[in-house]
């Protein structure tokens, strides 16, 4: 049987991918699920071993969707606001080939928007160090901004519930605006700013 050499080297570069796409397939399973198990030593563990891939998804099993490690990081921490699962986002955040503002959610909302409107200081705090863009507008939602959503965020949609929602709100915006100033003033607004935010506290 002969083969020409341009099929050769076809067949040799397929023979080599699969193995290394079917791994890294399972290490972004494995990554998906210590996020969702707010496992912060795996999620460290598996993230050191990740490199491009970071920004890929992974189908889930008992829906069918497509979950990306940004994704199921940020939505487990809005939901349980742990010591835990923030960890696990912050190391998600951390990580070097990281897209903060990859449209993981199919809607235009970025994790920054999405943080920012839930008036999570210390999750806005993450993105804007991973350079997030402050400034970046969702085109499928009248050209929001992240501070417009955190102006119109929280509980009560823009208007506060409560005193503690109030300072939450006055504190995400002054973040957002201090990181899109990129200023001495505006840096040291955010310095500020960042020292009255208070971390997540350990679940009981």
């Amino acid at each position: 049987l002969h083969i020409n050499t341009t099929t050769f080297h076809r067949l040799m570069s397929r023979a080599k991918m699969s193995p290394s796409s079917s791994s890294s397939s399972k290490k972004l399973s494995q990554l998906v699920s210590a996020i969702k198990s707010s496992d912060p030593v795996r999620t460290r563990a598996l993230c050191d071993d990740i490199t491009f891939d970071i920004n890929d998804a992974v189908e889930c099993d008992s829906d069918g969707e497509d979950d990306f490690p940004l994704q199921v990081a940020l939505d487990t921490h809005l939901a349980k606001k742990s010591a835990d699962s923030f960890e696990c986002f912050s190391t998600v955040c951390d990580h070097d080939y990281l897209n903060p503002d990859k449209d993981a959610w199919k809607d235009g909302k970025t994790a920054l928007m999405r943080a920012s409107e839930a008036l999570d200081a210390y999750a806005v705090i993450a993105l804007c160090g991973r350079k997030a863009s402050v400034t970046g507008e969702n085109r499928k939602d009248g050209n929001k901004t992240a501070i417009e959503y955190a102006k119109g965020g929280g509980e009560g949609r823009g208007k506060d519930s409560s005193e503690e929602e109030k300072r939450n709100r006055e504190r995400v915006v002054k973040l957002l605006e201090a990181e899109r100033d990129g200023t001495e003033e505006g840096l040291e607004r955010f310095m500020k700013r960042l020292e009255e935010v208070e971390l997540p506290k350990d679940e009981a």
